[in-house]
């Protein structure tokens, strides 16, 4: 069984793309919710598909969000362009 702080929790963490898509479905449109944060609705857009990243912190505030974390992860690519020596 969950417990009720690990919900709570499940319930606060939701993504970006997540959240433009409830503020266009509460607002009806992905333009109407564009202007009430006050932003272009391309860009809303661009956000939403992983296109543009890291919004500011005024624009998250206004969606109700707040990073939390931000995670950077590399992958090693199959051939570098780096020979190297050991």
């Amino acid at each position: 069984m969950i417990e009720e702080t690990t919900l709570n929790a499940l319930r606060l963490n939701v993504g970006l793309g997540d959240r433009i898509s409830e503020l266009e479905q509460q607002h009806g449109s992905l333009r109407a919710a564009a202007k009430v944060l006050g932003c272009d609705a391309g860009y809303l857009s661009r956000l939403r598909s992983g296109k543009k990243e890291n919004p500011s912190q005024p624009l998250l505030k206004r969606m109700g969000l707040k990073l939390v974390k931000r995670v950077v992860i590399y992958e090693r690519i199959k051939s570098p362009n780096v020979k190297i020596r050991g």
